[in-house]
């Protein structure tokens, strides 16, 4: 059929009819280009990973990001208050990880239950230790603060990077278990990488 035309181009409704017919074209490419860097970051964490189970570790390019975004993390962690929403915690624990938990010397608390437990410390956070995993997606920290009261805390992180977009490993990283002590634990050693189905 012929595109009717009037003096200021397409008729409206053709135009739109053709400018819809364009739309899940696109979308569906836009999917699989999400789909395709995931592919491609996953690929590469499992080489990473068996790379590392044969003695090599991540690169120092790997580590230095990755350790870049674990400081950003906490920073946005410890500029929550009681008031945040769900949103702005979600942002910063994982939802695809199972068992995700913040624990002090009381029962562990689902992270959406953090409440009054997230006043402000009253000291800048300082990272005391951290090891990057050898597929470079995941993390452990310890990170020593004084509290609200005056009295030094010690948290203990895990991290793990859920990848989206083209190969951007720590794109989504995400706290999986976060410990809260008087005590300083000890300093986590060299691993190949954080289950992403626990955090055990």
């Amino acid at each position: 059929m012929p595109i009717q035309k009037t003096r200021g181009g397409l008729r409206p409704a053709v135009l739109a009819a053709a400018l819809l017919g364009t739309a899940p074209v696109a979308h569906a490419q836009a999917y699989i280009g999400i789909i395709a860097g995931q592919m491609a970051a996953q690929q590469q964490a499992a080489a990473a990973e068996a790379a590392c189970r044969a003695g090599k570790p991540a690169s120092e390019r790997a580590v230095t990001t990755l350790l870049d975004r674990m400081n950003r993390v906490m920073a946005a962690y410890f500029a929550l208050t009681p008031k945040s929403d769900d949103h702005a915690i979600w942002r910063i624990f994982s939802r695809k990880v199972t068992g995700v938990r913040w624990l002090d010397a009381a029962d562990p608390i689902p992270p959406d239950r953090l409440g009054d437990h997230l006043a402000p410390p009253a000291s800048a956070p300082v990272v005391t230790s951290a090891v990057v995993g050898g597929d470079a997606m995941s993390g452990r920290g310890v990170w020593s603060v004084t509290g609200p009261d005056g009295a030094p805390l010690v948290y203990a992180l895990d991290f793990y990077s859920e990848p989206h977009g083209w190969a951007d490993f720590a794109s989504g990283l995400r706290i999986t278990r976060l410990s809260v002590s008087s005590a300083s634990p000890p300093a986590p050693g060299a691993f190949c990488h954080i289950d992403s189905a626990h955090t055990s």
